[in-house]
């Protein structure tokens, strides 16, 4: 990866100077009034609701629907989400209260599984009871008994806690789909390899394109998953960020496959009064589980019926619009970085109509065979905010690998010329020697990057 101050300007000037809102308006009109209530009441920021919602959705999707662009070109509705922001400003609250429908799912599912749990110990002591009593040439008939009775699944959505053989194994008794939801980011990061040294980054590269999951290790059963569908969302403050994202995830694509809910500029708001009305909740509720009921075919079937989505003549001239004004980005791109993220993005687009489009049939109470430009649009919105963000994380990850990606090369001789510790007086002669302005330099000694401050008039150069 280049990472020189030449190609730097490019990311600076892909990068919108002024501040990028979040499209809330492309989200269905009740979408929009429902969050717009819950920022009112509880002040949540409304890009940790846009990427929670849109997380939310693509889960409550699942592996139901799919957009297909071409014969041998289809898309899930799978998004990894991260929600970033510094401490204290409320990331996790968003998170809980739109998760709220799966959360209640998955604590009635876990009691009828525990239910159904006891009674299948239940059959299976009774049976072996019975094969006790049995002689010898009647044991076959008490296995071919013990075969017919199944074993329970645990049906559920989130996961939090998990080594990567229950995840998998979770899948598929889940192979709707499933979501990993964990406060901290890093601490689903950080557990990579933890259990094993078998590739586990591969491993979710993969599963982000919706590659099958072939499994076969000594000792543990078989696993197959063929269309796996996993989420993933959680906080991360940008510090962590980039600490974490700059050490080669940039580089192998780890980083472009997640869309970042990061707004410009975030303030603490007062406490207010006002409650939540029960008619916004069990909207966003009865929402939420009405798109869920369309993963399935039957009631309480865990087997899907697959609907594709293709797109109509002028989503698609949109999107094929949309897709030359991109790969001329990517083809005079001189920054690997910056390609990663424009090729990515055309994949999340695709991903995001299908979502948007599922969003507004439920909201107009239809079922439409195609995507619609209204969904295309909307669609084209969101990635102009998740671009954005993308490449203001790029900015970061650059600047963690190169604390001068975005200097001039007299502040890094200036930088250069100063001692390891100095007192400002000191730096200001020698800034003035290489004809810094002294209000520039003072600037330059606010960059946390590169200067530590150790007491009033003295700096200790980091770097």
């Amino acid at each position: 990866m280049d990472t020189s101050i030449n190609n730097f300007s490019e990311i600076q000037n892909d990068s919108e100077s002024n501040m990028q809102k979040f499209p809330l308006h492309a989200f269905p009109n009740v979408v929009q009034e429902i969050l717009t209530e819950y920022s009112r009441v509880l002040n949540f920021n409304i890009d940790f609701m846009g990427g929670t919602l849109i997380y939310a959705c693509s889960l409550a999707i699942g592996s139901k629907f799919k957009i297909q662009i071409k014969n041998k070109w289809i898309e899930s509705a799978v998004v990894w989400v991260a929600i970033v922001g510094r401490p204290g400003i409320n990331k996790s609250a968003p998170m809980s209260v739109l998760l709220e429908p799966f959360q209640e799912l998955d604590k009635l599912n876990y009691q009828k599984y525990k239910e159904e749990l006891l009674n299948y110990n239940a059959q299976i002591l009774n049976t072996k009871s019975k094969t006790k009593k049995q002689n010898a040439s009647d044991a076959n008939d008490q296995e071919e008994i013990h075969t017919f009775i199944e074993q329970p699944k645990r049906k559920q959505f989130l996961l939090s806690d998990f080594t990567p053989e229950a995840l998998s194994s979770a899948h598929e008794d889940n192979p709707s789909g499933i979501g990993i939801y964990t406060d901290e980011l890093l601490t689903w990061i950080n557990n990579f390899n933890r259990y094993t040294k078998s590739g586990e980054e591969q491993f979710y590269l993969s599963v982000w394109s919706c590659k099958d999951i072939n499994i076969n290790r000594r000792n543990s059963p078989h696993i197959y998953i063929p269309n796996p569908f996993i989420n993933v969302i959680g906080s991360i403050q940008p510090d962590k960020l980039v600490e974490t994202f700059g050490k080669g995830r940039n580089s192998s694509g780890f980083t472009h496959r997640i869309l970042f809910a990061y707004p410009d500029k975030v303030l603490r708001e007062d406490f207010s009064d006002s409650e939540v009305s029960d008619i916004y909740i069990n909207t966003y509720r009865n929402l939420i589980l009405n798109i869920i009921n369309k993963r399935y075919s039957t009631e309480n079937s865990q087997n899907t019926s697959l609907k594709i989505l293709g797109l109509d003549a002028t989503a698609k001239e949109k999107f094929k619009e949309w897709r030359s004004k991109n790969n001329v980005r990517i083809n005079e791109s001189k920054n690997d970085d910056l390609g990663g993220i424009y090729s990515k993005i055309e994949i999340y687009l695709l991903r995001l109509a299908l979502i948007i489009q599922v969003l507004y049939d439920e909201c107009d109470r239809v079922e439409s065979n195609s995507i619609s430009p209204k969904a295309m649009d909307s669609a084209i919105e969101l990635t102009k905010y998740f671009e954005h963000t993308a490449i203001k994380v790029n900015k970061l990850i650059s600047k963690y690998n190169d604390p001068f990606a975005n200097y001039s090369i007299d502040k890094r001789v200036v930088y250069i010329a100063l001692p390891t510790e100095f007192s400002t007086s000191t730096g200001e002669e020698i800034a003035k020697k290489f004809n810094m302005p002294r209000r520039t330099f003072f600037e330059f000694l606010t960059d946390d990057y590169l200067f530590e401050k150790q007491r009033h008039g003295y700096y200790f150069k980091k770097v």
